[in-house]
């Protein structure tokens, strides 16, 4: 199947399986203000747990983050979503 992109970022961070809420709470915090640091980014919503829909048998270890982008056309000039995100995986 050919790669799917349409214009974000869909990140997941798995922590230790003992993290406590609060522990991922406070790293969600940390994530959303570095992905925002970035100004290809518009917005980030995070989610701590597991689905409301119980898909998933996830507990506070697992936390997913959608990235908004802005248009391409808007980075700053040479800047790639394959370089945006290894900047963001070092910070």
């Amino acid at each position: 199947m050919p790669n799917l992109e349409e214009g974000n970022i869909w990140a997941r961070a798995t922590l230790p399986l003992d993290s406590s809420f609060e522990n991922s709470a406070s790293i969600a915090n940390r994530a959303r203000r570095i992905f925002l640091s970035f100004p290809e980014t518009t917005q980030v919503v995070s989610h701590v747990g597991r689905p409301d829909d119980g898909t998933d048998a996830t507990g506070f270890f697992n936390i997913e983050f959608y990235v908004d982008l802005k248009p391409s056309s808007q980075w700053p000039w040479g800047m790639t979503k394959d370089k945006l995100v290894s900047q963001m995986d070092a910070k």
